[in-house]
């Protein structure tokens, strides 16, 4: 190796007393560090991709929900899924009367058929 002066004036071996006190990284350190970061990073992105896919469907059922009450309300008529029945109403209060309707379950459908939804008249 290869000897010279340094500013005290000592010669010292120039690369193993030069490095000994120098900071930084080894690269097993450096690669340790990336492998976590990218384990991290792909679940990360995983979570987001889940999430951004229940966003989606939720978007979906919102949007079919308000445009089959907007047909509804509007007066489209439903198909009728069965016979009529009898909903009894029973008041959680004792001296409250109790009393009986009959109703009809209708569905109504949107326009690609994908979703419906029931209602009673």
């Amino acid at each position: 190796m290869e000897k010279r002066a340094n500013r005290t004036g000592r010669c010292d071996t120039m690369n193993k007393e030069r490095n000994k006190g120098s900071g930084g990284f080894s690269l097993m350190e450096v690669i340790v560090s990336m492998v976590l970061l990218s384990v991290l990073g792909g679940a990360l992105t995983t979570m987001l991709l889940g999430n951004s896919r229940v966003f989606s469907r939720n978007s979906q059922e919102n949007r079919a929900a308000y445009e089959l009450s907007a047909k509804v309300e509007s007066g489209e008529k439903g198909v009728a899924s069965g016979a009529p029945f009898i909903m009894v109403y029973e008041p959680e209060a004792a001296d409250s009367e109790v009393w009986e309707e009959e109703v009809e379950e209708y569905h109504i459908y949107s326009e690609d058929g994908s979703s419906f939804m029931a209602y009673y008249e």
